[in-house]
């Protein structure tokens, strides 16, 4: 079993993810790195609660452009 930022760190290590975008969904309060997630380009940290049209919104922006990194609160 590993942490979602090890199995990240291994999606990045290979040639075909590094430049997929990723996001995280997170439990409402929970911390995080700022400096962490853009180290492994993060393209987005979404708080729960969350509804699915902000999620479908989220990727829409990643898409169109290309893994910028944005915090969705």
């Amino acid at each position: 079993i590993k942490d979602g930022f090890t199995a990240i760190r291994e999606l990045r290590a290979m040639d075909e993810f590094k430049n997929t975008p990723i996001f995280i969904l997170s439990a409402k309060g929970e911390s995080r790195d700022e400096n962490l997630l853009k180290e492994l380009n993060i393209s987005g940290f979404i708080n729960k609660p969350f509804s699915p049209g902000i999620i479908l919104e989220e990727i829409e922006n990643a898409l169109k452009w290309k893994s910028s990194f944005y915090f969705v609160f």
